[in-house]
């Protein structure tokens, strides 16, 4: 205070800026998103990458070019090579889910993923109910397939898929395939047809 007694301006307490929560909700939220970042590429970019790479290297393609045989161990080299049947399974899956300019080889994806066991299963069930006609026909061949290959894995040897099988899961593909007797595509019915008679072997004569 000066001699008039005013108030000088070092007497006057400094007036700080109102606190604000806008810094840091701002922050936060780059914060999730950088999580949410980390979280897509490793759960689902990643596995996506690592599908389209496995593919390339077997030279699998939904041209299905080369031989049979070539074809046959070259999907089973792809489960080995993306981490055994269960894993295989789910990658392929996640790959499945994507459009289809994010995911070209889904049939290429399909067939391979007959040889991954009972872990393809649910997704080969669910992959029977796509839009689009090829892919339902892809995943019957699939289904059917996955089925054989499941007596070379100790069950014996058997005509007929999933003759070997728990009543289970007889039923439940039995139920999927019976949904597309009624199909808008042709193909897909006659398809789906011929496999329910294949797993529900010869019937008594009547």
């Amino acid at each position: 205070m000066n001699e008039t007694g005013a108030a000088t301006t070092k007497d006057v307490p400094a007036v700080r800026p109102p606190r604000t929560w806008r810094p840091m909700i701002l922050w936060t939220a780059a914060i999730l998103a950088a999580l949410g970042l980390a979280w897509f590429i490793g759960a689902v970019a990643v596995p996506v990458w690592q599908v389209r790479s496995v593919l390339k290297k077997n030279l699998i393609s939904s041209k299905g070019q080369g031989s049979s045989s070539q074809l046959f161990y070259g999907r089973q080299t792809a489960v080995k090579d993306l981490g055994g049947e269960e894993e295989g399974a789910r990658k392929m899956g996640l790959y499945l889910r994507l459009p289809n300019w994010a995911a070209p080889e889904k049939l290429a994806v399909i067939r391979t993923l007959s040889h991954c066991g009972a872990p393809a299963r649910p997704v080969l069930i669910w992959a029977l109910s796509s839009p689009d006609a090829p892919m339902r026909e892809a995943a019957i061949s699939a289904i059917g397939l996955n089925g054989y290959l499941g007596h070379a894995r100790g069950s014996p040897p058997s005509a007929y898929p999933f003759a070997n099988d728990d009543d289970e899961t007889r039923a439940l593909v039995s139920r999927a395939l019976t949904g597309l007797l009624a199909d808008s595509d042709p193909r897909v019915r006659e398809t789906a047809a011929e496999l329910l008679k294949q797993i529900r072997g010869p019937q008594p004569p009547k």
